[in-house]
């Protein structure tokens, strides 16, 4: 499955791909072209799993809680990202577009975050033992 040679290119972890947490459409934008996003449950991660980054795509990596996520990321994917954890808590799958659920209209105006160069995979775990959920890009 693509997500999970992604995962393993990105953060060199052999990870089982869960169920679909949220899938968006994005409309094409003038410096992109329309999208289909994908997020999928990446289970729980044991504190101890390493993760690798390849230093020629990905710098660094953060842990923060998902009420910071806007600290970190676009609004498009704090959007997103946030709508995926909605969904892994309520056991369904949240389906967007323009980052916002379908029949809203569009609004313009403890995650690993990780530096990169053009990386735009998410996947949703837990941390054993952590009160937080880890989200990784």
């Amino acid at each position: 499955m693509t997500c999970a040679r992604e995962v393993e290119e990105e953060l060199g972890l052999t990870r089982p791909v869960g169920r679909l947490l949220c899938i968006e459409w994005q409309g094409p934008e003038p410096d992109r072209s329309e999208s289909m996003m994908l997020v999928y449950d990446g289970g729980v991660l044991p504190e101890s799993q390493e993760i690798h980054l390849p230093s020629d795509e990905l710098t660094s990596y953060q842990f923060v809680h998902p009420g910071a996520l806007g600290d970190f990321l676009e609004e498009r994917l704090v959007r997103r990202v946030g709508a995926a954890l909605e969904a892994l808590n309520e056991g369904t799958v949240a389906e967007l577009e323009y980052g916002v659920r379908g029949g809203d209209q569009r609004s313009d105006g403890f995650v690993a975050e990780v530096a990169c160069r053009g990386a735009s995979s998410v996947v949703v775990s837990s941390v054993e033992g952590s009160a937080c959920d880890k989200v990784t890009l």
